[in-house]
């Protein structure tokens, strides 16, 4: 399912038409999707939905849905705003009661793992796999994969594993002709386990999205707070040598992190039956 996120599929829908909203609605609605959405990145199976803007960070975005899925497509239309997301990946926090809260989300990302690491992945989704096709994948040391994790902040440590058959979170990054990237999510409806990826909800609901990217990763915040603490024991030492208000330029360079972005929208989820 996850392949190379070095690969982009540059497929153009020259036919498309999107229609442009503003962002200040209350309520923006998903469209009712009457067959799952090939999830690549593209905004081939998005002809018919209304991309709604959010001119504070330069996107447009649109959801649809059907019985199983909250499908959502985002589209960067100005790099600057990119911010470090190659490195944090996107969040997406969901909540099924209308509140703006971070405590259960799916964050996209790409995670580069090793060639043995894509074979358990493989055969576990797939199955066995042929000698040949493992020397194929073992030619190259590493791949990168789109991946995704949940965060669930209500859930303890002794929370079980979800189960094997649980529906997963699925996303594809594409890069079109005009140079924009669009993100491309996929997320369950329904929530089977406090650690699967799944909104807790069904067709016909309202629920609040919020999107959240940039800034430093939690290995990065880590890192930067020990190096700040081994600063500040060394500047401590040496406190009687250092002039008043003075700073050195390892703690300027400090100051200087990348943007973090976030925004919220309520969605009224489509019913099948708003068809008839």
């Amino acid at each position: 399912m996850r392949k190379s996120s070095k690969t982009f599929w540059i497929v153009i829908a020259a036919s498309a038409i999107y229609v442009t909203a503003t962002a200040t609605e209350e309520v923006v609605n998903s469209k009712w999707c009457p067959s799952p959405l090939r999830i690549d990145g593209t905004r081939n199976d998005w002809q018919s939905a209304t991309l709604i803007f959010e001119k504070k960070v330069q996107v447009d975005y649109a959801f649809m849905n059907d019985a199983d899925y909250l499908y959502i497509l985002f589209r960067f239309n100005d790099h600057n705003y990119l911010s470090s997301i190659d490195q944090t990946g996107m969040t997406v926090y969901f909540n099924a009661a209308g509140k703006k809260k971070k405590d259960y989300g799916v964050r996209f990302f790409q995670n580069k793992i090793s060639a043995l690491q894509c074979i358990v992945m493989l055969e576990k989704r797939e199955g066995p796999l042929s000698e040949e096709d493992k020397n194929a994948i073992l030619a190259n040391p590493h791949y990168m994969i789109y991946d995704f994790e949940v965060i669930n902040k209500k859930a303890d440590d002794k929370a079980p594993k979800p189960p094997g058959d649980a529906k997963p979170a699925i996303y594809r990054v594409h890069q079109d002709q005009d140079k924009k990237i669009s993100f491309e999510m996929a997320v369950p409806l329904a929530r089977v386990a406090e650690l699967a990826p799944g909104i807790g909800t069904e067709p016909g609901k309202m629920i609040t999205v919020g999107f959240e990217w940039g800034g430093l990763t939690d290995a990065q915040k880590k890192a930067r707070m020990d190096r700040f603490k081994s600063r500040s024991e060394r500047m401590a030492e040496k406190v009687s040598e250092t002039p008043a208000g003075g700073t050195t330029a390892s703690t300027a360079r400090d100051r200087r992190t990348p943007k973090e972005y976030d925004f919220w929208v309520n969605v009224d989820l489509a019913d099948d039956q708003t068809l008839q």
